[in-house]
């Protein structure tokens, strides 16, 4: 029965051709042919019309949907325009495309929060540590700028286990330093 009313559809159209007039119904009209598989020697057409803003590739959305594609989806259709149609093809690899683009910005935007994160660690360990040694250098009657043991002076810093010898307050600054 279907075979027929495919038969019949291509005189009708065969038939406007030579014309270059087609009939309004025919327009807007495409066949969307499925092929499934029934038995391993059978198979079996399907024939559905598209109407206009109608879309084909049901299983290519719900790929996309999915947060864990582990594979491309198959389809086994085919699309026949019978009359002069607008449409544009979306495939598989395209989709991919987009999705890994997705998954490339998004690694990009963490990486960018995970650096910051890092950065305003390393500035509030800085300013801790500068307080400490502010805080050291006035407990141990030193110049109260403190630059001589900052980490920014690159020139002639004291011995570091004779100085923690001499002073708890240095002691504790590293514990709270380390604590962070």
């Amino acid at each position: 029965m279907k075979l027929e009313e495919m038969r019949l559809a291509t005189r009708e159209i065969n038939q406007w051709k030579p014309f270059k007039k087609l009939s309004p119904k025919l327009k807007e009209e495409v066949h969307e042919y499925q092929r499934r598989i029934t038995s391993l020697q059978s198979s079996s057409n399907e024939i559905a019309c598209l109407q206009s803003g109608d879309f084909c590739g049901k299983e290519l959305v719900e790929w996309v949907q999915d947060p864990n594609p582990r594979h491309l989806p198959v389809s086994s259709r085919s699309i026949q325009a019978l009359t002069k149609v607008e449409a544009f093809a979306l495939q598989a690899r395209d989709m991919k495309r987009n999705w890994d683009a997705i998954h490339i910005q998004a690694a990009a935007r963490i990486l960018s929060a995970l650096r910051k994160r890092r950065r305003k660690k390393q500035l509030n360990s800085q300013s801790v540590n500068a307080k400490a040694v502010k805080n050291l250098s006035r407990s141990s009657g030193s110049p109260s700028n403190g630059s001589k043991y900052s980490n920014e002076s690159s020139t002639s810093q004291p011995d570091a286990s004779r100085f923690q010898a001499r002073s708890p307050a240095l002691l504790e600054a590293q514990s709270v330093i380390e604590e962070q």
